[in-house]
């Protein structure tokens, strides 16, 4: 059974609303309490649904160990805020912020101190955290709650929207169901991580996370090679399929074919190399490749997304679509390419040979 599209879900409910509060134009918008773990994961988030809903955000992660760091994220969180209110991008934003009760946290952690990340401790500390969202949305009579901890290819965004569909039962407030690493939605946070300045940090805030971020960095030596060869694949979707076979195994569940997954799949954790692993790609019969995903292969990629993207995004994929065309732009071969050798910020530390 394929996983659940929580994307078009969305799409969905946001096209809805927008009919809604297009015949309904004196009436208040919906209320959204979202929950944010950080300023660069809301920063997107953020942009793109303040126009459709008047948003609370709710700082509440007691996940995070050192009060010093709880209250530097925080700030961040603030100051993005302002910001964005400053600027009018949307209906105006607001912020609870909840307590810090890191030893809630580490109670609820006890007997899943070794669990892996990713694993049943960090489910535990979602539904720990989207409970008390869930609460305080009853409580404040808010239309929706959600979080933004879908934008991070790192969390498992099925698990968390189960998590909160469940909750949304219990509490009688509707969940907004969400993938925001979607259509791009990481890499824009980056951008606007970048163009705000904004305190970005490379693990989750935990003392486990801390612990595994320490010993990852102190593996230096650690690398993985693969081979990407061009006479094994003619199509992106191919292409695709050849990456599930060389990066993942025993998933037990398909992985996403699109840019998005695929940026995923290099950081590791997948069963092949692991999470934040150097990994050395070898593409070889590279000419085949750039010829196979040229601008034909390009033009379909963008037609093919211009029939999912959101409203938002609909003038910059018609004009790359364009200039695809008229033989202009980036390729599907170079936004590949682009997507491997992304900065050290991607969350993935990748090399490439390619041999023609």
């Amino acid at each position: 059974m394929n996983p659940k599209n929580y994307q078009r879900e969305l799409d969905r409910i946001l096209e809805e609303l927008n009919v809604r509060q297009g015949a309904e134009s004196k009436k208040e918008p919906k209320r959204l309490f979202l929950h944010s773990c950080c300023a660069p994961c809301s920063s997107y988030v953020l942009e793109y649904l303040s126009p459709y809903f008047a948003i609370t955000v709710f700082y509440y992660n007691p996940n995070i160990s050192e009060s010093e760091e709880y209250q530097k994220r925080m700030e961040e969180q603030k100051r993005l805020i302002d910001s964005y209110n400053e600027e009018q991008k949307g209906y105006p934003i607001c912020i609870v912020e909840g307590d810090y009760e890191s030893e809630k946290f580490f109670e609820m952690a006890k007997g899943f101190e070794e669990c892996p990340e990713g694993g049943e401790r960090c489910f535990r500390c979602f539904e720990m955290r989207l409970g008390e969202t869930a609460k305080r949305a009853r409580e404040g009579g808010f239309d929706y709650f959600a979080t933004t901890l879908t934008i991070s290819p790192l969390k498992n965004a099925q698990k968390i929207n189960e998590i909160g569909q469940a909750l949304s039962e219990e509490y009688g407030v509707e969940w907004l169901p969400s993938d925001f690493k979607k259509r791009d939605g990481y890499k824009r946070s980056i951008t606007l991580s970048a163009q705000y300045e904004l305190y970005r940090q490379d693990y989750c805030g935990c003392a486990f996370s801390k612990a595994e971020r320490i010993r990852k960095n102190g593996e230096t030596n650690m690398s993985h090679s693969v081979m990407i060869d061009g006479n094994r694949f003619s199509t992106l979707e191919e292409f695709y399929t050849e990456i599930d076979h060389l990066l993942t195994k025993d998933l037990g569940w398909k992985t996403g074919h699109n840019m998005d997954a695929f940026n995923d799949l290099l950081r590791g954790g997948f069963g092949v190399h692991e999470y934040g692993e150097r990994l050395h790609i070898k593409w070889i019969n590279a000419a085949k490749s750039r010829q196979d995903l040229g601008y034909d292969a390009t033009i379909a990629y963008y037609e093919k997304m211009l029939t999912t993207c959101h409203p938002v995004n609909r003038k910059s994929v018609e004009e790359k679509l364009a200039a695809a065309k008229e033989h202009r732009g980036k390729t599907v071969m170079d936004i590949l390419v682009d997507i491997i050798l992304l900065p050290e910020d991607s969350g993935h530390d990748c090399t490439l040979e390619m041999i023609d």
